[in-house]
């Protein structure tokens, strides 16, 4: 044997020897006890102690058992884990891979320590260390700590999958905690090559919120898809594919109907109502977003969001935003760098061209501008410029602030305007609190950025102080203060206070509005001894919208937190939308405020709230927060109601439970409502509890009871038997009362959890009754003899049932469900009416209504947009029009609705010997369009004694955006008019220097928004009687009219007859009344009356020009003669030389039809050959010309009787003369009196 061949077989036994002995200690590593410890014991030493353990037994190849784990790690986190059961194949190891084939771990905490700063983090990647595999893996009782506060807990945790840097395969898991659940059907699979389908579903609370869903996800191999779907609190879907090669192309859409934001409390507070519709596509480098983001019910465009990201730094290229509902765009661009720690931005946004309409700013306001965010959460600066304001008057603002967590410092803030503008200055501390600000402001109008609040003003404002546990340290000075604020003056404003922990203030406060003052002044001292003053002359001084007067006085003593506050207040007058207040006095004593310790009395009269009349309304508490009382009462029209509170807090438990007795509610001419026993009212920790409370008229009875908890979430019930309908009536108000006869029973339970959802069930039923019109109580407009409503609900669906048998035999059916976030309305509704004397109270127009209705209606769409399918029809309809003084009858209607919300009209009904026929479409929506068509020949539409007029319309009425448009024509081919007996010529109107107290208020009828475009056609049929004119009119007319302006004609209407004056007949030759485009009441004016006198041979008359607004009267004759002579010819028949006695008067009066110069001219002449002083001239008492006749009856009283020329009235006219300079004057006339002092010089 060689050497060589020695050596190597030496080397190969050792060799050996040595992989002997390497593998007898493997397997003594691996499948010994001790083995395991040894392992365990160099762990514990490789970690310097940061890795401990109690006890081990068992072997790494097989199945170790483990108590006492503790690890922790260099961050300070750290992991302890009670006992622990594992079976590994250890030599899966070797190909860098955790293999765990069962695991049973208990008692697992984790303790996070509060993050730290490094300067610099690593980009999280989702790659493991190593790959793991978990087979049948199960860990019970685990807790998670932050920063030493319970941040997770969970019962269980079933999971088996696998986690490497190529996929992530989850094959089971379940999750069981306090806190809510989660579990896996089947395999989620984000793997290449892997293929998978599995679904998770989650029902999970945080922070008092429930979340429930579920997420399914399918993977091929090479594309996974999610599609998650979140049912609580509010609905919402999400729809992910990711690529699984090297780029991870994906894609998402996110997508939620409208539903409230408060059901998700991470939501900022203003937002109420959210929908999302949100796409985006993009890779690992980088994506797009687009969609809409509606807040508020206003639309937010994303248009698009673009960004770009390589593992450190995300770059918004660009973020644009836009609305529909406002002009402009906005922009975000700039990059956020998520390697550093912290995480730092460097951001630009920019806005061009932002015009806000007025509905959403409360004036049109537009505004540009661009501002720069750069730094991180320890160190930040925000710069830029803006503008804002109305169109045309836009206020600039330049903005500079630098901060950190300690403090913001404020640069520069300036707000420039046209005329003047606002500096502020100064810096604000976060930790502790602290500031020291100083803003001066000359003609500044805040106007521009706060509609109604336009102004001039100028000021300097400077406070500085600190706020600490003990209460604020801190003092305001105001100065210079000049101009006016909504057109009040606010000069002499002025503050000089001092605010301390145990004073509350010290110094003198004054602010002025108009006539308005409120006043403090506090004294130096060791506590809070202030005066404030209350001298409100007008509310609306300080509060827009408002009215009244308050006056009032407070004194504030004592050291806090123990304080004295004593004071009354007055208020006159005072209003704010509905509601009115005609008086108010408040008293308070409260000795100690802290405490709500003390006495409360609140005294109001003529209280006009919510549609109800309160004569006196009286509140008195008194008390401590121990034991305290409370006392209401309220005398009304409608209701009196009064009760009585008792309530205590118990600092201990911080509960508050409250005693409601002596309840009592009183309709008029109803019995009362009375408590029958004292019912509990508990709150404690948020939640507002009341036991059951019930209400006795006698037979009538009333019971409720509910709950409140801290999350929002309502439970309640009640129990009703015999309760009048009557009394709903009452309340309800309207413009007829009603008579009903009958009652109403039932009983129903509720939960409304705090994310809006429903359960529960309701039932009513009423007894055979009747509802009439108080003023017809014998005739009903709808009897019964049975009615029943039963209402479920269950999370997102709600059914009703109605159910009526009619007294006449017929019945109403109903059955209808609403389903979704959207309401989505589905169901029936059959109605067979015998009667349809129900259309009585729907309009006062209409009485004695008769005739039957049925059909079945089939529901759709939305309770917000309701879509109708099927028909209703009338039949044998028959109403009296009482103001019109017709009946109509023969009527048959048709009313038919389709599957897309569209109602179609027909039908025809008789007046007299004409037929109208209606047709059109129209729908449900307040809004909706509406076209109908209004056709018929001779159809009687007035029939009265004073007038009787047949009409043959053929007009088109429609409406689009909430405007009508009334197109066609109409023709009277015959009417007869007595005008002196037409209705509606009342008593004179009081004067408007009359004031009638307590009068109720006028409604303000909204002018109705339309257009038209109409031809009206006088047939030669037409006859006009009365005022002495007996004669016909025919002719055509364009009638236009525009919104907001008058009604104009275009056309000429003819007038042939007689007029009779005076006892005399005039024969109308020529009349014409010409309308070129001028309004319908100021027509142009054409006629010519004569009166021939064949004895004489005399042809005498008069002309009328002009319009009717300001007409021209002429008298003429022929052959010539004087004015005078041709009036006494055409109102006597004689000339004035041959007057009888008392003619004179008459004809006096014929020259007030004249008016103008040549009435006055011919007044005049006529007045003296009478011995008076007569003329026509203006007079201010009766509005416009006046023919006036007078006489002196000494050197200085003048008296004077004058009639209205062209309005209707007289006034008699006493002047005395006082001396050169003065006189007095004193009018009595139809429209009111007056009296004046006039003095005159003459140059």
């Amino acid at each position: 044997m060689t050497r060589a061949r020695q050596w190597w077989l030496g080397t190969g036994a050792a060799i050996g020897v040595v992989a002997l002995l390497l593998a007898v200690l493997l397997v003594w590593l691996v499948y010994t006890p001790s083995g395991l410890r040894f392992a365990l014991n160099r762990g514990n030493a490789l970690l310097h102690g940061q890795f401990t353990y109690a006890s081990a037994s068992g072997t790494l190849g097989g199945t170790a058992h483990l108590t006492g784990l503790y690890y922790r790690d260099a961050s300070g986190d750290v992991l302890r884990v009670s006992r622990a059961t594992i079976s590994l194949r250890p030599w899966a190891l070797l190909g860098q891979r955790l293999h765990v084939r069962r695991a049973r771990i208990e008692g697992i905490t984790l303790e996070l320590a509060r993050p730290k700063s490094t300067g610099k983090s690593q980009p999280f990647s989702l790659a493991p260390p190593l790959a793991i595999e978990l087979a049948d893996t199960q860990l019970t009782h685990i807790a998670v700590h932050r920063a030493g506060q319970p941040a997770f807990a969970a019962g269980s945790l079933d999971i088996a999958g696998v986690w490497s840097d190529s996929r992530l395969v989850i094959r089971r898991l379940a999750l069981a905690a306090p806190a809510g659940h989660a579990a896996l059907e089947g395999t989620l699979a984000v793997a290449r090559g892997y293929r998978g389908h599995g679904r998770v579903t989650f029902d999970w609370a945080r922070a008092g919120t429930r979340y429930a869903g579920s997420v399914t996800s399918t993977a091929d191999g090479r594309t996974a898809k999610l599609d998650a779907a979140l049912t609580g609190p509010v609905p919402l879907q999400l729809t992910a594919t990711i690529g699984l090669g090297t780029r991870h192309a994906w894609s998402l859409g996110l997508t939620a109907a409208k539903f409230d934001a408060r059901a998700i409390p991470a939501l900022p507070a203003p937002l109420h109502t959210l929908a999302l519709d949100i796409h985006g596509t993009g890779d690992v480098g980088g994506g797009k977003l687009t969609g809409t983001v509606t807040a508020n019910g206003h639309a937010l465009l994303l248009d698009p969001v673009q960004f770009r990201y390589d593992g450190q730094t995300l770059t918004l290229d660009p973020l644009r935003l836009r609305s529909p509902e406002i002009a402009g765009s906005a922009a975000l661009t700039g990059a956020v760098h998520l390697d550093t720690a912290p995480i730092s931005v460097d951001l630009d946004a920019e806005w061009k061209d932002v015009a806000l309409p007025a509905h959403l700013a409360g004036q049109p306001f537009a505004t540009h501008g661009n501002l720069h965010l750069a730094g991180n959460t320890a160190h930040f600066a925000v710069n830029g410029t803006l503008a804002a304001g109305p169109p045309g008057r836009l206020s600039s603002l330049r903005l500079d602030l630098a901060g950190t967590p300690h403090a913001i410092n404020v640069r520069t803030m300036q707000l420039l305007q046209t005329n003047g503008g606002l500096e502020i200055t100064g810096h604000i501390g976060l930790q502790p609190m602290s500031w020291q600000l100083t803003a001066r402001a000359h003609k500044l109008d805040p106007g521009t950025l706060l509609a109604g609040w336009s102004g001039a003003l100028d000021f300097t404002l400077a406070s500085h102080g600190t706020w600490s546990a003990q209460g604020p340290a801190a003092s305001v000075t105001l100065a210079g203060v000049t101009g006016t604020l909504r057109g009040r003056n606010l000069a002499g404003s002025h503050a000089d206070l001092a605010i301390t922990p145990d004073n509350w203030l010290t110094g003198s406060l004054l602010l002025v509005a108009g006539h308005s003052r409120i006043q403090a002044r506090g004294q130096p001292g060791p506590q809070t001894h202030a005066t404030v003053i209350l001298d409100v002359a007008s509310l609306n001084d300080w509060l827009p919208g408002t009215s009244g007067a308050l006056r009032g006085q407070f004194t504030v003593a004592g050291r806090r937190p123990k304080l004295a506050i004593a004071g009354q207040l007055q208020g006159q007058h005072l209003q704010r939308g509905t509601l009115r207040i005609a008086a108010l006095r408040l008293t308070a004593a409260l000795p100690d405020f802290a405490q709500a310790a003390g006495n409360f009395n609140l005294a109001l009269e003529g209280v006009h709230a919510t549609g109800l009349d309160f004569k006196q309304v009286r509140l008195d508490a008194s008390g401590t927060a121990n034991a305290h009382r409370l006392r209401l009462h309220a005398s009304g029209t409608q209701l009196d109601a009064a009760l009585a509170l008792a309530g205590s807090w118990n600092a201990n438990t911080r509960r508050w439970t409250g005693i409601l007795s002596d309840a009592e509610f009183a309709s008029a001419g109803m019995p009362a409502w009375r408590q029958q026993q004292p019912g509990t009212i508990t709150w404690q920790g948020g939640a507002l509890t009341l036991a059951e409370v019930c209400l006795s008229a006698g037979t009538p009875r009333l019971c409720v009871a509910g709950r409140r908890d801290a999350r929002g979430a309502l439970t309640g019930k009640y129990s009703l038997h015999g309760l009048p309908l009557q009394l709903l009536a009452s309340l309800a108000g309207g413009g007829q009362p009603l008579a009903v006869s009958g009652d109403v029973s039932g009983t129903g339970a509720f939960q409304l959890d705090a994310n809006g959802a429903l359960t529960g069930h309701a039932a009513l039923a009423a007894s055979a009754g009747t509802i009439a019109l108080a003023a017809t109580a014998n005739r009903p407009l709808l009897a019964w003899s049975g009615l029943a409503v039963e209402a479920t609900a269950k999370g997102s669906s709600q059914h009703i049932a109605l159910h009526g048998i009619l007294a006449d035999g017929g019945d109403i059916r109903g059955d209808v469900t609403l389903t979704g976030t959207r309401h989505a309305l589905a169901g029936t509704v059959n109605v067979d009416l015998r009667s349809l004397a129900v259309l009585d109270a729907l309009s006062p127009e209409i009485a004695n209504a008769r005739g039957t209705a049925a059909g079945a209606l089939t529901l759709a769409g939305t309770l917000a947009a309701p879509q109708f399918s099927g028909r209703i029809e009338a039949r044998d309809f028959a109403a009296e029009v009482p103001r019109a003084g017709i009946e109509l009858h023969a009527g048959a209607f048709v009313v038919a609705g389709d599957a897309q919300g569209r109602l179609t009209v027909t039908g025809q009904v008789t007046s007299g010997a004409g037929v109208l026929h209606v047709n059109g479409t129209t729908g449900l929506a307040a809004n909706a369009p509406l076209s109908l068509a209004l056709q018929g020949s001779d159809v009687l539409v007035a029939d009265l004694p004073a007038a009787r007029v047949m009409a043959s319309p053929d007009l088109r009425i429609a409406r689009r955006d909430g405007v009508f448009s009334v197109t066609g024509s109409i023709t009277i081919p015959s009417a007869r008019v007595e005008v002196e007996k037409l209705p509606g010529r009342g008593p004179a109107a009081a004067s408007p220097d009359v004031v009638v107290v307590d009068a109720p208020p006028t409604a303000k009828v909204a002018p109705l928004a339309m257009t038209a475009a109409v031809q009206v056609k006088l047939g030669a049929a037409v006859k006009v009687q009365g005022y002495g004119l007996d004669g016909t009119v025919h002719g055509q007319l364009a009638v236009n009219v525009q919104p907001g302006r008058s009604a104009t004609g275009r056309g000429e209407i003819r007038v042939a007859g007689n007029y009779q004056a005076y006892g005399q007949n005039l024969s109308i030759e020529r009349g014409r009344l010409l309308f070129a485009g001028t309004r319908l009441d100021d027509p142009g004016l054409d006629i010519r009356a004569v009166r021939t006198i064949r004895s004489q041979d005399v042809t005498v008359g008069l002309a009328i020009r002009g319009t009717a607004q300001r007409p021209i009267l002429t008298v003429f004759s022929d052959p010539a003669m004087e004015q005078a002579e041709a009036l006494s010819y055409l109102v006597t028949g004689r000339p004035l030389d041959a007057l009888k006695s008392g003619e004179g008067d008459t004809l006096n009066t014929a020259a007030q039809a004249l008016g103008g110069l040549a009435g006055d001219r011919l007044a005049k002449s006529i007045g003296s050959r009478l011995g008076l002083e007569a003329g026509v001239a203006s007079s201010e008492a009766l509005g416009g010309s006046a023919f006036t006749a007078g006489k002196y009856l000494s050197p200085r009283l003048f008296v004077s009787y004058g009639v209205g020329l062209f309005t209707p009235g007289q006034v008699v006219t006493l002047r005395y003369t006082l001396n050169r300079f003065l006189q007095f004057e004193a009018e009595n006339a139809t429209s009111g009196n007056r009296a004046s002092l006039n003095y005159q010089i003459e140059k």
